[in-house]
């Protein structure tokens, strides 16, 4: 992955990864920062979304953020802060 990372950059983007603490997303995220972009890990499982982002980040020396996503009703989606 070298190579990529001389080619090509997400720096200081921001990437919203649905799933974001599921197998497929944290990888995604992984990615995502390897070529230093910021993964914000969306799931409704807050405390592993917040886990596998903390992991990420450390590994990376970077950014990346777990939130809590839930679908409140049909046509409204909220974010969850606290």
């Amino acid at each position: 992955m070298s190579a990529a990372r001389l080619d090509f950059s997400l720096k200081d983007r921001v990437a919203i990864i649905t799933g974001g603490a599921g197998l497929l997303g944290v990888r995604h995220a992984e990615a995502i920062a390897a070529v230093g972009g910021i993964p914000v890990l969306a799931d409704i499982r807050r405390d592993e979304a917040e886990a596998r982002a903390a992991e990420i980040a450390h590994a990376s020396a970077g950014k990346a953020l777990g939130r809590c996503w839930r679908s409140s009703s049909p046509g409204s989606d909220a974010w969850t802060s606290s």
